[in-house]
């Protein structure tokens, strides 16, 4: 029946006379990825052809891809280095098939997978944990029997997602780890589960990883540090040249990522250097959410944490503690709605609460620990917590 797929050649061949035609250089911009990264403020990452193509390249070699692989593209924006590099890009260099599926419905994934045969199915763990629920919630009814490799990335993996997905899907689930300025994909466990649990496994070739203390001194094996990264970096961000200068230097990459690497050369991620956290795979740097609360009329100070989901199923949330102005009052709902007409959904706090002062360090900086914690103390009467 021949091939599933036209080469590039072939397209080119069938195009239009009237088609311009370009010189790519290897080191030429193929896309500016707007992320906020370790830098805290959205920046353009330059990521070139030459990188793409050996990231899509490097990911073949870790997942054994071939042209009968049945790829799932669920749930995954485009526009991320993990959709478009990982599932994509990597699919189409090696010819698999793609089944890229609109909408969130898990039976519908699972309907997918079994019409279609998958044979790789890759997500973030708010995808994981909803699909767990359903099979929890009615039973696994569908074949999925097909699928080889079960991938997460985007957000650390509570080993309870993983325990779970062994005992309902009969699949273990590989961590991957990886950032745009670094193209994609990074570290990668072995697909054969031999990988420890808890790591998101060792740096994949041409890259290099090592955990720096404050000093950038290199620290050895089980020593908590910023993780580095070194090879297929972004060209820089664009027209940030000293922005650029702070995250990388002398060919590594600052990551803001605190982990520590074992004696076999697994990556282990602690949590995060910089002020943020990641929820469905998305970031969320509370400067962000502070930007925000703190242009309302009504507010004198704002902060903003992360606390544990109360549902369990996207890691962390945001809580945004209020002081207001004298006088004033306000609820959360008000709040909530302030900040949904100005920033992404899944950024807007899931938790309002109002105090008469925010706890203080020495120097006068926001104690963010203090604020993760039982606020009932401090809080005022107006405090309305929950949704809107």
């Amino acid at each position: 029946s021949g091939p599933q797929y036209l080469s590039y050649r072939q397209i080119m061949a069938e195009a239009s006379a009237q088609s311009v035609k370009a010189e790519l250089k290897d080191d030429d911009v193929a896309q500016i990825a707007y992320t906020s990264g370790p830098t805290l403020r959205p920046r353009g990452v330059m990521l070139i052809h030459k990188n793409l193509v050996m990231n899509a390249t490097i990911t073949i070699t870790a997942f054994q891809q071939t042209e009968k692989d049945v790829v799932m593209l669920f749930a995954l924006a485009l526009h991320h280095a993990f959709g478009m590099v990982i599932v994509m890009l990597a699919s189409i260099g090696k010819g698999s098939t793609v089944i890229m599926q609109a909408g969130r419905s898990m039976s519908g994934l699972m309907e997918t997978i079994e019409r279609e045969r998958v044979t790789i199915f890759m997500g973030v763990p708010f995808v994981h944990a909803l699909l767990l629920r359903e099979i929890e919630a009615g039973g696994l009814k569908y074949d999925i029997s097909s699928l080889r490799i079960c991938g997460s990335a985007g957000s650390p993996l509570d080993e309870g997602i993983m325990e779970h997905f062994q005992r309902y899907l009969g699949k273990g689930l590989i961590q991957l780890y990886g950032l745009t300025e670094a193209t994609a994909l990074v570290t990668c466990q072995p697909i054969d589960g031999s990988g420890k649990i808890g790591s998101v496994g060792k740096a994949v070739p041409p890259f290099k990883i090592k955990i720096v203390d404050e000093d950038g001194s290199e620290l050895g094996p089980g020593q908590p540090g910023e993780v580095m990264v070194k090879g297929l970096l972004m060209k820089g961000y664009y027209n940030k040249p000293r922005a650029t200068a702070e995250v990388v230097s002398s060919g590594w990459l600052h990551t803001g990522d605190i982990g520590h690497i074992n004696e076999d050369g697994e990556l282990f991620f602690l949590g995060l250097k910089k002020p943020m956290l990641i929820t469905k795979g998305q970031n969320i740097y509370f400067s962000d959410v502070e930007d925000v609360l703190s242009a309302h009329t009504k507010v004198a100070e704002a902060a903003a944490v992360g606390i544990a989901d109360p549902d369990g199923m996207r890691g962390e949330v945001v809580r945004a503690v209020i002081r207001l102005k004298s006088g004033q009052t306000a609820t959360a709902a008000e709040m909530k709605r302030f900040c949904l007409e100005r920033m992404a959904n899944y950024k807007v706090p899931k938790q309002v609460v109002f105090v008469d002062s925010l706890p203080k360090d020495a120097d006068g900086s926001i104690n963010r620990h203090d604020l993760k914690g039982d606020l009932g103390a401090i809080s005022t009467a107006c405090n309305v917590a929950g949704g809107i």
